[in-house]
């Protein structure tokens, strides 16, 4: 019996739980999204801004039919003072996102626990 998959089948254990646990995803969902935007946002623009280069664009010389010399530019973003920070910025914010979807995952964890048969027969007893 407890092999069996059946996706309509789970509906009524969950019947009671689900509006309190679509609001707790909800909830997690957008606020964990907008704290991951927040945090990455701040990240990488205190990244760009001390990377130096704004004053590497601001050093190029743009004239009206020519094309712009980019490397200077090209010289701080491929430096090693730019792409290893960017290297472990990027791992560490994929670890806060996996750790966002882990707190999703847990929701449906513990509703799981809520509403399995076996716990519910021990707690008639």
């Amino acid at each position: 019996r407890d092999e069996d998959f059946t996706p309509v089948g789970s509906w009524g254990a969950t019947r009671t739980y689900f509006w309190p646990t679509f609001g707790a995803v909800l909830t997690v969902g957008v606020l964990g999204y907008i704290g991951l935007m927040i945090i990455s946002s701040l990240a990488f623009g205190i990244l760009v801004s001390t990377s130096g280069i704004f004053q590497a664009i601001g050093t190029m010389e743009f004239e009206s039919d020519a094309v712009p010399d980019f490397s200077p530019v090209w010289e701080v973003l491929s430096s090693a003072g730019f792409v290893i920070p960017a290297a472990i910025l990027t791992l560490l914010l994929m670890m806060l996102g996996l750790l966002f979807m882990a707190a999703i995952w847990s929701i449906w964890g513990y509703v799981a626990k809520l509403t399995d048969p076996r716990n519910m027969s021990v707690e008639a007893d």
